[in-house]
């Protein structure tokens, strides 16, 4: 009898390691990742399964999950980017409510930090601090490049504003192209335009298909 309890008592215990062992597995299959780099407290807390993301900064990517190839670098740059791919955001809260835009390349403090949901749409470049601060939506295909340009686009697409302030109050107009500090300054809505120099179509707030060059 001592012979049988015994081998029942084994029999029980090789059960269980292996009952152990089996869910340990799967644990690990369910948050496999691979080639992730991350420094700094909270950065990349929330990762699952997300691979190659490269995270430096407090806070920095602290939501993403299953994004790929993401590369974020200072405090709280895009905190909130969950599941997307190929996004470079750098500076502190660049890109900062940002939750499923792809193909973005962002660089500079506050540079589209976002309301709400921030910006959700691809390829976009946005180079200057707090340019596309308040980008909030499916904005996709613009450059903005200066220092405040561009601050208030929400989800706008095609538009080029390079300047200090370029396009500051344009919200949700297309394929625009200002050049020049403050170009475009006051257009909210209008479309197609082009305005080339400093101060260049300031006025200018809902007109359309106009081309001016400020010498």
């Amino acid at each position: 009898l001592h012979t049988a309890y015994r081998r029942q008592r084994q029999m029980c215990i090789r059960d269980r390691i292996l009952a152990i062992t089996v869910l340990s597995a799967l644990t690990l299959g369910l948050n496999a990742q691979t080639g992730n780099e991350t420094l700094g407290t909270g950065a990349g807390t929330s990762i699952t399964s997300g691979d190659y993301n490269v995270l430096i900064g407090d806070s920095s990517g602290y939501s993403i999950t299953t994004g790929l190839n993401n590369t974020f670098l200072g405090y709280r740059a895009g905190l909130n980017q969950t599941s997307q791919w190929d996004n470079i955001y750098i500076g502190m809260n660049a890109g900062l409510n940002s939750t499923t835009g792809t193909d973005n390349t962002i660089i500079g403090t506050r540079a589209a930090q976002g309301l709400g949901l921030g910006l959700q749409g691809t390829d976009n470049v946005i180079i200057g601090t707090e340019a596309g601060l308040e980008m909030n939506g499916y904005a996709n295909d613009n450059v903005i490049i200066g220092e405040e340009a561009g601050q208030s686009l929400i989800d706008g697409d095609d538009n080029v504003f390079v300047g200090e302030d370029a396009g500051y109050n344009t919200t949700t107009a297309n394929d625009n192209t200002f050049i020049g500090n403050q170009a475009g300054y006051r257009n909210t809505t209008g479309y197609r335009n082009v305005f080339v120099g400093n101060d260049a179509g300031w006025d200018n707030t809902t007109g359309y298909w106009l081309s001016l060059i400020h010498i």
